[in-house]
């Protein structure tokens, strides 16, 4: 998708699917990694990232703890990368 509304296809951005704005400005300030930002502590987040509410950062968190403890995740992970190249 494109526009600033469309699904990112980074391989932070999946769990669940976050916009392409949220997913660039995770990039930006350092979070390149869905188990990078796993490991997060949200107020980091809301540090890092200008206008960030701590409650989307809480959302986003979660979403990549619950996303990288799914079996599996880490080759869905993979593939994601791949599908990255060819798109």
């Amino acid at each position: 998708m494109s526009g600033s509304r469309g699904c990112a296809r980074r391989s932070h951005a999946h769990a669940p699917c976050l916009f392409q704005g949220r997913a660039r400005q995770l990039h930006k300030a350092g979070y390149r990694s869905l188990q990078h930002v796993a490991s997060a502590d949200p107020e980091q987040l809301v540090a890092a990232i200008q206008h960030m509410p701590r409650k989307t950062a809480r959302q986003i968190v979660t979403a990549a703890q619950v996303t990288t403890a799914t079996p599996g995740a880490q080759i869905l992970c993979e593939l994601r990368k791949i599908t990255v190249l060819f798109c």
